[in-house]
């Protein structure tokens, strides 16, 4: 018995999921197919919360690490484990990549309290050209209308802030090919376990039968940068709000004029969070995950 309710276990439908992340901006150009989201992690009086930050990444690896299955059979007292047992699961995928994980730990957070989505496959990894490229595939209910969201995402230092975003803007150029996105799609359809989550329009087109045009018609591409911030950067300020938000406005502009006519009829969103030190913060984040 106790295995058959854990088999249709909503393990998704938290009843109150505290927003961590403030909304900075947000800008939506319709015509364009263009979306900025854009949040502040905050001061905590003049220290920036870094460590408050990287507990409530740490609160959601459990869901981007294991799949729904396993998080069925978890109460919230036996909940403590699953951290660990996250970490093993990512290390033996072939190790860590801090920066990659705590930006897909960035997205994920955010997609989940203030779009009420549904995860998919919060890691999906496979080859372009014999590279390893690292995805993920949320459902999001809009409107009437449900969607699937294949996000990118990346952590990046001020160095090597251009090429990081050249890469990832060719990343998704490639995603949108027709071999990838069946790639992509028979992925989804092994890893998704839809008696976990909430009814949805989407079985028609998450089979291995369906056309890859039918899956471009619900499909939105978020990207999220993680991006080390001169505003934040300088140190705190009364008035640093006001500075971030014409500092990711600014930065929306450049990603924006780089994307390309290859991206022209598909939906974006940019979502971008600035920190105040990437190095260190993925640094931390990986003490503080193995500790």
């Amino acid at each position: 018995m106790r295995r058959e309710a854990a088999s249709m276990v909503k393990v998704y439908q938290i009843p109150s999921m505290a927003a961590f992340f403030s909304e900075l901006l947000t800008l939506d150009e319709t015509a364009l197919k263009r979306t900025l989201f854009a949040y502040d992690v905050e001061y905590d009086g003049s220290m920036w919360r870094k460590d408050d930050l990287i507990r409530h990444l740490l609160d959601w690896l459990p869901e981007v690490a294991l799949p729904a299955s396993v998080l069925a059979g978890f109460n919230h007292l036996s909940a403590s484990r699953l951290p660990g047992r996250a970490l093993k699961e990512i290390d033996n995928r072939g190790g860590v990549d801090m920066p990659q994980l705590v930006a897909a730990l960035m997205l994920h957070a955010v997609l989940r309290v203030h779009f009420h989505a549904e995860p998919i496959a919060c890691r999906i990894f496979f080859s372009v050209g014999g590279t390893i490229r690292a995805t993920s595939a949320h459902i999001l209910q809009l409107s009437g209308r449900d969607e699937i969201w294949l996000g990118r995402s990346r952590l990046v230092a001020a160095g090597s802030h251009a090429g990081v975003i050249d890469d990832v803007l060719a990343e998704l150029r490639t995603a949108l090919t027709r071999d990838v996105l069946k790639d992509e799609r028979d992925i989804i359809i092994q890893l998704r376990e839809p008696r976990h989550m909430r009814a949805d329009s989407l079985d028609a087109i998450l089979t291995s039968t369906s056309k890859t045009s039918d899956l471009l018609k619900v499909v939105r591409l978020p990207i999220l940068v993680a991006y080390d911030s001169a505003t934040l950067g300088a140190g705190f300020d009364e008035d640093y709000v006001e500075g971030l938000k014409v500092e990711v406005q600014d930065e929306y502009e450049r990603i924006k004029a780089r994307m390309g006519a290859e991206l022209n009829d598909v939906e974006v969103s940019l979502f971008l969070i600035p920190v105040e030190c990437a190095a260190t913060l993925a640094g931390d984040f990986e003490s503080e995950l193995r500790r």
